[in-house]
């Protein structure tokens, strides 16, 4: 991970990190911010995702409840935020994509542009370091920009990134 924060801060592009709020995980999240304050990015500021269905109620967790937000973390070098295409806004309420049509974790298509039109610039590098669903590389690739995508399991690749982004494949 830490070579991934170093690949990114050759310039003062943005890295976010969007962190489960979910009890089991904490330890896990506390890894990734250390790991980029350790590969000298410096916080900007910090925001929230929230998750609701086409109704617009919360989303459920497996007890019942609705499920907490992810805390949205934004890092650059310098510890201050760069315009790109839109401005910068780190608070965000998203209708969730249906788990039983995507991947699990899948973000909202609309969210993911929106960052990316916030933190980039076209033909400029960004990149899923997570990048189970493929649809951030999907929207990375349909605002012209250079995308890498991290995913160790071929199936997943195969299954889900692949078919987002062989439009875009030359």
């Amino acid at each position: 991970m830490k070579a991934v924060y170093k690949l990114m801060r050759n310039n003062d592009s943005h890295v976010y990190l969007m962190l489960s709020q979910a009890p089991s995980v904490q330890m896990d999240m506390h890894k990734y911010i250390f790991a980029a304050l350790e590969s000298g990015l410096q916080p900007v500021d910090e925001g929230r995702y929230y998750k609701v269905d086409k109704s617009g109620k919360a989303i459920l967790n497996v007890r019942g409840k609705a499920a907490a937000s992810e805390r949205l973390m934004l890092f650059s070098r310098s510890g201050k935020a760069r315009r790109g295409d839109a401005p910068v806004q780190l608070t965000f309420t998203c209708e969730r994509p249906p788990v039983k049509t995507s991947y699990s974790t899948q973000k909202n298509e609309g969210f993911l542009t929106q960052l990316i039109e916030q933190s980039t610039h076209e033909h400029e590098v960004c990149g899923d370091f997570f990048s189970g669903s493929g649809m951030f590389g999907k929207c990375a690739l349909s605002l012209n920009r250079i995308v890498y995508l991290i995913e160790t399991l071929q199936a997943t690749i195969d299954d889900f990134i692949l078919p987002k982004i062989q439009p875009f494949i030359l």
